[in-house]
């Protein structure tokens, strides 16, 4: 990774890099047009609905799994069917509102790469309804959508890493660069597809058999890895927080920005963990707003603007620490204290 000027300086506390990242930003005002446009394209926008998919998908389930817990025969089979219907009724409920659109800014296991507000398609818009109902087009589509999304979220990334890394913008490198992340990206995502499956199959394969030879103690062990799963993401999304960083900032393949995020955060733990807190929080709390004021035109278009310019604060805030702490593990920066291991006050 080249280390311009700027890298050389000592790293920053945590809200520093916080006003830094929004001090970027303003240096190229004009990149919140990516996010704009995509929360006015999701706003007023056609709609791909799979409404009539989910009613129909659900409704095959729902069969399929009375008739399994009638066959059990077992006393507790009544309540414990009332509590999966209701379940299976809250997850069908939110499906059905589902726009596939959405996946242009749901980003896969890296989040969202191109920041959206996620409710606001849900909550006034105004755009044609069009209903998919081949499983074969819902697939397609969420394929094509998805990859589409990943490279518009590398471009868009791509732009705030240059201001970042090299206090400019040069579109004609990000051209020529943008294929790569794209191409890394994606062979994450291939890397945790494959991991799903290697562990999911045989983890479903289990609790199916559970299942039928006992409801309740299939309820109680697909309960564990429910919670084991909630685990292993959270630890996901703090481990590998830095990942698309690593991917554009350093310019490196998918295992490779693995670990560096990976060894960014251990190395800075409580650091990157108070910098993830934030983040999380300010975008959790922000979103709330955004909600809100959708209720409105006025609020949407207000609550668009003030998202991109958020959201676009935050990303560079993050590109920002990952550079800094990543030069000081390679040397080109030395420890802000004589310690063995970096003391930093979280500011």
């Amino acid at each position: 990774m080249k280390v311009s000027a700027e890298s050389n300086k000592p790293a920053r506390g945590v809200i520093d890099t916080l006003s830094a990242g929004f001090e970027n930003v303003n240096k190229i005002i004009w990149i919140l047009l990516f996010p704009i446009a995509m929360d006015v394209f999701l706003w007023k926008g056609p709609q791909l609905s799979i409404a009539q998919f989910v009613k129909r998908l659900f409704a095959w389930y729902g069969a399929a799994l009375s008739a399994q817990l009638n066959q059990a025969g077992a006393a507790a089979t009544s309540d414990l069917f009332a509590e999966m219907d209701q379940m299976k009724q809250a997850i069908e409920a939110s499906l059905s509102q589902f726009n596939l659109f959405s996946i242009l800014v749901g980003g896969g296991p890296l989040g969202g790469m191109l920041p959206a507000i996620p409710t606001l398609n849900l909550v006034a818009s105004s755009g044609p309804i069009v209903e998919v109902v081949s499983t074969l087009a819902i697939f397609g589509l969420f394929v094509l959508l998805g990859l589409a999304g990943l490279f518009l979220g590398c471009i868009y990334l791509g732009l705030v890493a240059q201001q970042v890394r090299d206090g400019k913008v040069d579109f004609a490198r990000l051209m020529r660069r943008v294929w790569r992340y794209w191409l890394s990206v994606l062979g994450f995502v291939a890397m945790v597809i494959g991991f799903a499956f290697v562990t999911g199959v045989p983890t479903g394969l289990l609790i199916s058999g559970a299942f039928m030879a006992s409801p309740s103690v299939g309820m109680v062990l697909s309960t564990l890895v429910a919670v084991a799963m909630q685990m292993a993401a959270m630890l996901m999304i703090m481990y590998l927080f830095f990942l698309a960083d690593a991917i554009i900032i350093s310019e490196v393949g998918p295992f490779r920005a693995l670990l560096n995020s990976v060894r960014v955060v251990v190395r800075n733990f409580w650091s990157a963990l108070a910098l993830i807190g934030l983040i999380i929080l300010i975008s959790l709390g922000t979103q709330e707003i955004w909600r809100y004021l959708s209720a409105e035109s006025w609020g949407a278009i207000a609550g668009i603007a003030g998202n991109a310019y958020i959201a676009s604060g935050l990303t560079a805030a993050r590109m920002l620490y990952y550079r800094d702490r990543y030069a000081m593990l390679e040397g080109a920066v030395a420890p802000v204290s004589g310690g063995g291991r970096e003391q930093e006050e979280v500011r």
